[in-house]
This record gives C-alpha cells, sequence and structure tokens, in this order.
C-alpha cells in the first residue's frame, strides 16, 4: 500500500493511481538431447502459460521436474493459475535398441550375442566359418541377403538380427575304366574330410595292372 501527502493545500488537486497486474517468471531448462521453449516466461498474475517440450531425433523424453518435483511425463506442460515464480527442468536420453546375433554350427558370429546399441550407431559383424566350411547364407531380419565376410548396420534406429548359414564343402569323385574292368561308383559326391571308397574289379581274362 503506497500512499502521498498534499502538504500546505492552497489550489485544488488531482491524483489518480495507476495499477498493473504483477508478473511472475518461469525459467524452464532442458538437457542434452531435447529442447524446451519458451526458456524464460514472463506470466501476469493469476495467467497461465504453456511449455512446449520436444526430444531430439535419437533421443526421449524420460522426465519433468516442476519446481522441484516430478510430474507426468509429457510433450508439454500448462502452468494455471499462476501466483509465483516456477522452475521446469526437462530431462532426455538416447534411443536404444538390440541386435540379435545368432549365432550358426559350423562357424561363428562376432560380436555375438544380444548387444544394445545406442540410436544412429553403426555396429559391424563377422563371420567366420570352421575349416571345410563356407558361408553360405545369411539372414538379416529374416530376410535373405547377399553373402559376405562382413555386415554393417548402419545408422541405427530399431531392433535388428542377424544370422549367418554356414555349409560344408561338397567335392566330386568321378572314376573311370579303361577296358577290361569296371570301377563303382563312376560319381560320388563327399563332404570335406569323409571318405570315399572306389569298388574296382578285373574282368574275366584280365587283371589290375
Amino acid at each position: 500500500v503506497g500512499t502521498y501527502v498534499f502538504n500546505n493545500i492552497v489550489d485544488n488537486h488531482v491524483i489518480r493511481p495507476v495499477f498493473s497486474l504483477v508478473e511472475y517468471q518461469i525459467v524452464s531448462s532442458a538437457g542434452e538431447g531435447g529442447q524446451i521453449l519458451p526458456t524464460i516466461a514472463e506470466v501476469a498474475h493469476g495467467a497461465s502459460a504453456t511449455i512446449h517440450i520436444a526430444a531430439d531425433e535419437c533421443y526421449h523424453l524420460t522426465s519433468l521436474v516442476v519446481d522441484g518435483q516430478s510430474v507426468e511425463v509429457s510433450d508439454t506442460y500448462t502452468f494455471t493459475n499462476v501466483t509465483e515464480n516456477h522452475t521446469l527442468r526437462a530431462t532426455f536420453a538416447v534411443d536404444q535398441f538390440t541386435i540379435s546375433a545368432i549365432a550358426s554350427a559350423n562357424g561363428s558370429i562376432s560380436p555375438t550375442g544380444n548387444r544394445i546399441v545406442n540410436c544412429g550407431e553403426s555396429v559391424v559383424y563377422t563371420f567366420t566359418p570352421n575349416e571345410g566350411y563356407y558361408l553360405s547364407g545369411l539372414l538379416v531380419d529374416g530376410e535373405n541377403v547377399a553373402p559376405s565376410p562382413t555386415f554393417t548396420f548402419e545408422n541405427i534406429d530399431s531392433d535388428h538380427s542377424i544370422r549367418p548359414i554356414f555349409s560344408v564343402y561338397r567335392y566330386q569323385i568321378t572314376a573311370s575304366a579303361g577296358m577290361g574292368g569296371t570301377v563303382t561308383p563312376i560319381t560320388t559326391t563327399i563332404s570335406h574330410g569323409s571318405d570315399a571308397t572306389v569298388s574296382i574289379s578285373a574282368n574275366d581274362c584280365y587283371h589290375l595292372d
């Protein structure tokens, strides 16, 4: 309450007070991975103010703290009937995804197992067949892709799976006999490291040199 004193009055006077609404300040801040607008809001007594919160690409909003107290996470927050100063703090976290590397028989994949990666990262996988085997197929997210010794997931923005397929080398044995005898089988296919038997027989009146 203010006062004004007219002293030693000897004439007419006019006095007119002018009043303004009290204003309060709302100060908002955002951690790494997001933005908040406005950062400073001047709000008249009894008015309302809405603060907008947005996560950057590859981030999500994890918490809102108003005047030191956690509140429900939302992309907006409204202060209603403002009668004092306020603060708002938004916290964000990077999005994370899982890559499932499924090992197959007769070879290895590196890295193996479930791997947690941050959004936007890249991961290289390497496939090594066991002796006598080769990489015959590659399944990425359940779909066939061209086999290659390595595969790179780039700029990751979702979950993935990867599974190499290894097959054994197979060889063909072709046998032939000249006049006077036979061999069996003439053609046979065997796996790497296996044994194969070819039978050789001389006809009557002939012998094997």
